[in-house]
């Protein structure tokens, strides 16, 4: 009898298909445009946005806080959606040295920075 997944199981699979989604775009317009790194994220109430260190908004990411919406639209969770949207941050540094990024965070404006 087959078990159901456990639901860190759906997110790591979730955040698997949006990372390799955003790896595809960044790696077909990453020729003609560049965005310089650092990538931050930022949880801006309601999503959270991914930006360059040149202050352009790269992705938005939203989640649903409330279960009673965010199930009947199956909508992302706010861990989810901040799993997925570190993800992409990671994406220029995984691509110029294919290794894990070094994470750097500035608690007092709720940013994550990659170097």
């Amino acid at each position: 009898m087959p078990r159901n997944p456990a639901p860190s199981d759906l997110c790591a699979l979730a955040s698997s298909h949006y990372l390799n989604l955003a790896l595809k775009i960044f790696t077909t317009y990453a020729p003609s445009r560049r965005f310089p790194p650092l990538w931050s994220v930022e949880d801006i109430g309601g999503a959270f946005v991914v930006t360059d260190s040149a202050g352009q908004q790269l992705a938005y990411v939203y989640f649903e806080d409330e279960p009673g919406r965010r199930s009947a639209a199956k909508l992302l969770t706010k861990d989810e959606t901040r799993r997925i949207a570190v993800n992409i941050a990671k994406l220029p540094d995984l691509l110029r040295r294919g290794a894990a990024p070094e994470l750097s965070t500035s608690p007092a404006r709720g940013r994550f920075l990659y170097e």
